[in-house]
């Protein structure tokens, strides 16, 4: 089940499809993690974006189309970064739902816990 998303405002045009990962998009997708571990970014909020956002978001994602002021271009950590939030959201949900086995473990809220106890 593929799921296509589509974008479009004064400066960005983007056509994205995310697919069922692959095991190769497993590892990619670790590969990013890795490659982001290593990278020295300036704030905590960036280093999470890049950690935990980008590679979820472009694990299992065929990027289809990005015009950035009428250029064509590739999807990098910085482009990501400039996107809107409400996009970047829409994106992570669709590949939370396209592939579920990534979705975080969910938290279990003070009522669960205490029934364990």
């Amino acid at each position: 089940m593929n799921k296509t998303l589509t974008y479009a405002d004064e400066e960005f045009q983007i056509e994205l499809e995310i697919h069922p990962a692959t095991i190769l998009d497993g590892l990619n997708k670790n590969a990013l993690v890795g490659q982001a571990l290593q990278a020295a970014e300036p704030d905590q909020h960036r280093q999470t974006a890049h950690i935990v956002l980008y590679p979820v978001a472009m694990g299992a994602t065929v990027q289809k189309r990005l015009v950035i002021n009428g250029i064509q271009q590739e999807m990098s950590f910085e482009i990501f970064l400039k996107l809107p939030e409400k996009f970047i959201m829409t994106w992570l949900e669709a590949a939370y739902e396209v592939n579920p086995h990534w979705a975080p473990v969910p938290v279990e809220s003070p009522d669960e816990l205490l029934k364990k106890v």
